[in-house]
């Protein structure tokens, strides 16, 4: 397995009213003639497959995966439980808009995961009655669209979210009519 030095650059944002967050970001770098001159290198670290999401992306997409159910379910509270247009996720984010505590930019990163790729939707819930929805612990709601590793990270229609084994999507999904 090939070794990489980190370059880790810490950026810190005081938290304030308006959602902004402390960020700490690794850089990988090939070898340690490739670190700047204001950048620290880390030896001895393995980069992550590709495709694997690290420990803080991973944590980005379980929290912006529960702050778009969050604002899902508000949603559906203020119209007679009906869930909001889920044909595109620019559709949900529209509809969801005014439930986010945050700026326009912010509001659109909370569909996306970790690595900045949208959320999937469930169609088949779209504008639908949550009193129709047989088993909202069971039904996925919006989720990941590619696996990271062996996972995905999924929200259900009761807003709880959760990775999903690769092996066990087939069966969520066709469960939840995706």
């Amino acid at each position: 397995m090939k070794k990489y030095h980190f370059i880790a650059a810490l950026f810190c944002i005081a938290l304030s009213s308006c959602g902004k967050k402390a960020e700490t970001v690794f850089v990988v770098v090939p070898n340690a003639s490739q670190v700047p001159a204001n950048g620290t290198a880390v030896p001895g670290f393995v980069a992550p497959p590709p495709g694997v999401l690290t420990g803080a992306e991973r944590d980005i997409t379980i929290s912006h995966l529960k702050q778009a159910a969050l604002a899902i379910i508000q949603f559906t509270d203020k119209n007679n439980d009906l869930f909001p247009d889920l044909s595109s996720i620019e559709a949900v984010g529209r509809d969801v808009a005014s439930f986010l505590n945050t700026d326009p930019v912010g509001g659109e990163e909370i569909f996306a995961d970790g690595w900045g790729k949208p959320f999937k939707t469930n169609i088949s819930v779209s504008k639908m009655n949550l009193d129709k929805i047989p088993d909202t612990r069971n039904t996925v709601l919006l989720y990941q669209d590619s696996a990271d590793g062996d996972s995905r990270a999924v929200v259900f229609c009761d807003g709880h979210v959760k990775w999903i084994r690769t092996d066990q999507w087939p069966a969520v999904s066709q469960a939840s009519g995706i």
